[in-house]
């Protein structure tokens, strides 16, 4: 389908099988989440002081708190949180005449969500992502806010995770706890200049604090295009070469496939900077190799380093 506002998708937002979205390709420009309170009725009668601000656990504890009597002594029939046959909460004022108004969740299904390759432009229209209740899987390459000449590929996937709080596998890759972290410290570094700052941005600071300025470093320090590597497998040594480490990450993979006979998508690695050549201080714990098309170069890579590779 082809759409060019989000206006025409949510009409979708109560299909209550709805569990995969495809909108690749087209030239949509944003995104929101709409509060279903906001589009239900006002209820103002003194019996149960109700408005599209209150949710319905507040409607629930004044109704419970109050003793619900009109100007005749007579009890007001209020019901509330009942259900309707298709699982929607149900209101019912007879004082006022508000009746058997229901809502649910928008999109009470949707699990993932593919808006790659459209005109998305904003952060604050990433970040509403984050409000679908059960949506934890998201695909957003080629959008245009991470059309950026001077941010990397490596760059766009850590700014993504660090605006998707909720999201769980984005691109096709599962999000890991460390990536997560430093996803929201990288944020934090990459806008810390920024005029415009998404709004997950002052979330961030007051979770990880005022991080420090990033240190000069020479990035040339002990660069080699070619590195002997150790391959680990099942807690074992069981290979080593010289690798041409400007190759992408995809290379390796299919390298280490064909030297151990394993299907291609049935492993990950993680790459150890345990080599003798690797900076005092700079030796970091397992870091994944995610990307098949990042540079291997990218997680320099040196003489002695282990490459450790484990069973899907």
């Amino acid at each position: 389908m082809n759409h060019y506002s989000w206006e025409e998708i949510w009409k979708l937002h109560q299909l209550p099988k709805l569990k995969t979205l495809i909108l690749s390709g087209n030239p949509l420009q944003d995104i929101f989440y709409k509060d279903p309170m906001s589009e239900v009725d006002t209820c103002n009668c003194p019996w149960c002081r109700w408005d599209h601000s209150t949710g319905l656990e507040d409607l629930v504890f004044e109704v419970e708190e109050e003793d619900l009597e009109n100007d005749s002594g007579h009890a007001a029939n209020v019901n509330v949180g009942s259900e309707s046959a298709t699982g929607d909460q149900l209101v019912d004022c007879k004082p006022c005449g508000l009746e058997s108004i229901s809502w649910s969740n928008p999109f009470p299904a949707l699990k993932a969500l593919c808006i790659s390759e459209t005109s998305i432009n904003a952060w604050q229209h990433v970040e509403e992502l984050s409000k679908f209740p059960h949506l934890h899987s998201v695909r957003m390459k080629g959008i245009q806010l991470l059309s950026t000449a001077d941010v990397t590929e490596e760059d766009r996937r850590k700014l993504s995770i660090a605006c998707l709080p909720t999201i769980s596998n984005l691109n096709g890759s599962s999000i890991s706890e460390t990536e997560r972290d430093k996803a929201e410290r990288h944020c934090l570094t990459y806008f810390s200049d920024k005029e415009s700052k998404p709004a997950v941005f002052q979330v961030l600071q007051e979770k990880h604090g005022q991080l420090t300025p990033l240190a000069d470093v020479d990035i040339g320090y002990g660069f080699q295009e070619w590195a002997k590597l150790k391959f680990i497998h099942k807690a074992n040594i069981v290979h080593e070469a010289n690798m041409h480490v400007v190759e992408p990450v995809g290379t390796l993979r299919l390298y280490i496939s064909k030297k151990l006979f394993l299907p291609l998508r049935s492993f990950r690695m993680w790459h150890r900077a345990s080599g003798a050549s690797h900076k005092e201080g700079l030796m970091e714990d397992l870091e994944e190799l995610f990307l098949d098309s990042l540079p291997m170069s990218r997680f320099n890579f040196l003489d002695g380093d282990e490459i450790f590779i484990d069973d899907i």
